[in-house]
């Protein structure tokens, strides 16, 4: 969906001005390599720190985690980070 050094796709831009995920997840769900479950919170506000997610389970096979976030009050800035490897490829754990 988006790379260093490469342009957002227009799902992005479409998070990155307004906030909405409706396009974001379309674009990921029809990824040829998506195969993996989709975690998302529409709306997240420093007022309520207290914020749980379902665990994420990650595998040898299954290794890498993306994240995008609005900034916001900006009109256009988003943060993020692109395919981090979560396994140690020394103990495969």
């Amino acid at each position: 969906l988006w790379k260093e050094g490469d342009m957002a796709t227009e799902a992005i831009q479409k998070l990155a001005e307004k906030g909405a995920v409706g396009s974001i997840l379309e674009e990921i769900q029809q990824n040829k390599d998506y195969d993996s479950e989709i975690g998302y919170d529409k709306y997240l506000y420093a007022l309520d720190p207290k914020v749980e997610y379902e665990p994420i389970t990650m595998t040898s096979s299954n290794r890498y985690l993306s994240a995008i976030a609005k900034m916001v009050p900006s009109p256009d800035w988003f943060s993020g980070f692109h395919d981090f490897n979560c396994i140690n490829e020394e103990d495969d754990v």
